[in-house]
């Protein structure tokens, strides 16, 4: 079973080997995309934007994925480059919606 808890500083590191993940998943499929390094630091600033809020997926104890996203002052929410990354679809979808109350709630 998915459960799914708010991001907590502790799990930055699973968080960023996501992010490389997938980042080499789509540099794999799009080589023009930018080389990137430094994930953990990458979503530690997705993390330190003002207003962010995350959750994360965890099954058995392993991260599954994560989302993290913060108001843009134009009534909506942005998840920039850093802000996702899940192993699989359903786990994005399942975190997308554990959030969008919240989001809806915050105005």
């Amino acid at each position: 079973m998915t459960k799914i808890v708010p991001f907590a500083a502790t799990m930055l590191d699973d968080a960023a080997v996501l992010l490389a993940d997938r980042h080499a998943r789509h540099r794999a499929a799009e080589p023009l995309l930018p080389v990137v390094t430094d994930f953990p630091a990458h979503v530690e600033a997705a993390l330190a934007v003002d207003g962010a809020a995350g959750a994360v997926a965890l099954r058995n104890g392993l991260m599954l994925g994560y989302l993290v996203g913060a108001p843009t002052g134009t009534d909506r929410i942005e998840v920039g480059f850093a802000g996702h990354a899940a192993v699989e679809p359903e786990v994005a979808r399942d975190l997308y919606s554990a959030l969008a109350q919240d989001w809806v709630d915050a105005g």
